[in-house]
Formats: structure tokens, sequence, C-alpha cells
């Protein structure tokens, strides 16, 4: 998993929210985390399954 990696000095220490690279840190960390838990679209899987069937025809 990802977040079991081991943790360095930077992400240990308090961060101070009124910097604006922890804000970005932060940010970024929040939506890579939804992103991550979105299921991918039926119709996406639909399209990636019809292309299977076509790359087992060759």
């Amino acid at each position: 998993m990802l977040h079991d990696k081991p943790s360095d000095d930077k992400t240990d220490s308090p961060r101070d929210e009124s910097d604006p690279d922890s804000l970005i840190d932060a940010n970024l960390r929040r939506v890579y985390d939804d992103l991550v838990e979105d299921e991918v679209p039926e119709r996406f899987r639909s399209l990636l399954e019809q292309l299977r069937r076509q790359e087992g025809d060759k």
C-alpha cells in the first residue's frame, strides 16, 4: 500500500497551514486519495473488454 512507506522527517513534523507548500501538498493528497477511491466507469470497462476481445481474435 502506498501509505505503508517509511515516513521521513518532513512528513512527521507539524505543518504550518498558512505555508503555501503545505496547503498545496494537503490538497494534492486529498485529490489523489479521492481519485484512487473512484471506480472505473462502466462505459470505460465495457470499452476495455471490447479491446481485449479484439486483441484475442488476432
